[in-house]
């Protein structure tokens, strides 16, 4: 089974490998954006010449000469090709924040799995009031009790939304600080809760046009939130990294790619 060291090291490698993969696939589009804008205004350069102007669609304008005496050729060009690299930038924001919430949202549960495991009892006023079938009473000790209600509530949480999962953390862990990063990075609620209205609006109204204006500031904002909930976490349940825990989570993490392949 298991344990909460390896747990701990998984959750690790999975803010900082896949945070890599994040910010790796948004920047490799960014970097083809240039050439494929330049092949794109070529395309649509073909588009307006040879179709709109005397291809298939020609007779959709009523006066082609006027059309591009006035330049409207060329307005309607650029906005074609400005209109391409709107939306390619936009999907691009959308997908890289949709996959930083899934990221950080299986990394909070996986903290909770953690508290849950290093310390059930903490659990107790969450789960203390639940019922038990009079036929377990006898059959099961009240650890194994406790074991099943905690692993119910925890089944349970992982249905809910990242802001339940990070306010359950926090009553678990009780901070006594605001900081845990060294370079001062202080947990902003209000932010991340801005951040998954965000999210769920980009997953149910995928076809509005949105502008991300500080889309790598919410991505980092993002991965130092998990790394600040990971190290609360080890703050209270002294949970860590040994070395040979560290290389085994890569190890696994390398298997796991291998094997999807």
């Amino acid at each position: 089974m298991e344990d909460d060291f390896t747990k701990f090291a998984d959750v690790w490698i999975k803010l900082m490998t896949d945070w890599d993969r994040i910010l790796t696939f948004r920047r490799m589009g960014m970097l083809g954006l240039e050439s494929a804008t330049a092949k794109l205004h070529a395309s649509n350069v073909q588009f307006v010449q040879h179709e709109l102007m005397s291809g298939d669609f020609k007779h959709v304008l009523k006066n082609p000469g006027a059309f591009v005496r006035e330049g409207h050729d060329s307005t309607l060009i650029k906005a074609m090709t400005d209109g391409a690299v709107g939306s390619f930038e936009q999907s691009l924001d959308s997908a890289a924040l949709v996959f930083a919430h899934s990221i950080l949202d299986s990394a909070v549960h996986d903290c909770l799995w953690i508290s849950a495991f290093s310390a059930p009892r903490d659990w107790m006023e969450f789960v203390g009031k639940r019922s038990i079938p009079l036929s377990e009473l006898e059959t099961k000790s009240p650890a194994e009790h406790i074991k099943i209600a905690v692993s119910g509530e925890l089944d349970r949480l992982e249905r809910e939304s990242l802001l339940k999962k990070v306010d359950r953390l926090f009553q678990l862990c009780k901070p006594k600080k605001q900081t845990y990063l060294t370079n001062g990075f202080k947990f902003d609620r209000d932010r991340l809760e801005r951040l998954d209205a965000l999210r769920h609006a980009i997953v149910h109204a995928p076809g509005k046009r949105r502008q991300f204006p500080s889309v790598a500031d919410d991505l980092d904002f993002l991965r130092k939130s998990g790394l600040h909930l990971l190290v609360m976490l080890s703050d209270t349940y002294e949970a860590g990294l040994s070395t040979e825990e560290m290389l085994a989570a890569y190890q696994r993490r390398n298997s796991s790619d291998a094997g999807t392949r």
